[in-house]
């Protein structure tokens, strides 16, 4: 389970990196956008989930696992903003392409 955050720490690092580059070289929204969905929102959902499963164990109620409906809609959340960042990101790319002759 260790390798799994390291991993993780590595691709968060690596992936903010490139984003930003990439974002200070377009000054493209969508790069914006797709670092809040891969990068802060798994952090954020991890930390939601984190508290929820500790108030259940402080509480003395049943932690459920499985497709819950917080855990649920976390993901619906993820998905938005995934799906946000390419729809900026095609935006941009349709909006450059009619530039070119």
């Amino acid at each position: 389970m260790m390798h799994f955050y390291f991993f993780f720490a590595l691709f968060s690092v690596a992936f903010t990196g490139i984003v930003i580059w990439k974002y200070q070289r377009t000054r493209d929204a969508g790069f914006l956008w797709l670092g809040a969905a891969l990068v802060i929102w798994p952090m954020v959902q991890g930390a939601i989930q984190g508290a929820v499963i500790a108030n259940r164990i402080i509480s003395k109620r049943t932690v459920e696992t499985g497709f819950t409906f917080s855990n649920t809609s976390l993901w619906i959340v993820g998905a938005s903003l995934q799906i946000v960042a390419v729809l900026y990101l095609h935006r941009t790319k349709a909006i450059n392409n009619q530039d070119l002759p």
